[in-house]
């Protein structure tokens, strides 16, 4: 797998989810309004917050011995990982793991499984800010759902799978070339990486997407 073949499959996903979602008849009302904020979601400043976050944290975070980490120990995997249960101000913690059984495979899509250990301390350290799933916080007020859009369950109504694959599409996509652009720095340097480190990112208990491999 390739940097340049990941992009290539992270547009291609993105383009299906917002044609998947163009196609659903009887959308919902505020899945409208949802998408509406999103498409005006200011992508190139949000890309400049992470790339900061990124930045920061790594230096106060992931590579700092008084936080636990073990410089020595070599990194296979970084996982971005958030929870889903709510939408405002979601975080993607961000995980240090090696001994990974699977990081020597030749699985393209191969999903971490449980079979690895976090690098000392780096666990559920500060990642990065997802705000663009802020556009979708009116589905954290039930009372107001149900009063203003008649919505209850929004998960089970047509339209929802469609819109929030392709805000995770276009948020996967932009993480990824803050990735990119940090790499062509030179930024991950600090880090223990093993050649071929991937960048995994996804929803807690829902599997992960390969966003980006730093090859040395």
């Amino acid at each position: 797998m390739t940097n340049k073949k990941i992009k290539k499959e992270l547009i291609k996903n993105q383009a299906l989810h917002l044609k998947n979602f163009h196609a659903v008849a009887n959308k919902n009302r505020v899945f409208t309004k949802i998408f509406e904020k999103f498409e005006a979601f200011d992508f190139a400043a949000y890309k400049l917050k992470i790339a900061a976050e990124i930045k920061h944290n790594l230096k106060d975070w992931w590579t700092n011995p008084e936080k636990g980490i073990i410089k020595e120990y070599p990194i296979q995997v970084i996982l971005f990982e958030y929870d889903g249960t709510w939408w405002k101000n979601k975080e993607a913690l961000a995980y240090g793991i090696w001994k990974w059984d699977k990081f020597d495979s030749d699985e393209e899509d191969a999903e971490l499984g449980y079979n690895y250990e976090f690098t000392s301390e780096f666990e559920a350290m500060p990642g990065i800010s997802l705000d663009y799933f802020n556009c979708f916080k009116i589905l954290d007020k039930d009372e107001k759902l149900k009063r203003k859009y008649g919505v209850e369950d929004y998960w089970d109504l047509d339209g929802f799978d469609e819109l929030s694959g392709y805000a995770e599409a276009t948020g996967s996509l932009a993480i990824h070339e803050v990735l990119a652009d940090l790499h062509a720095d030179n930024v991950f340097s600090a880090l223990n990486l093993e050649d071929n480190c991937k960048f995994f990112f996804g929803e807690h208990d829902a599997g992960e997407l390969t966003i980006f491999i730093v090859k040395k």
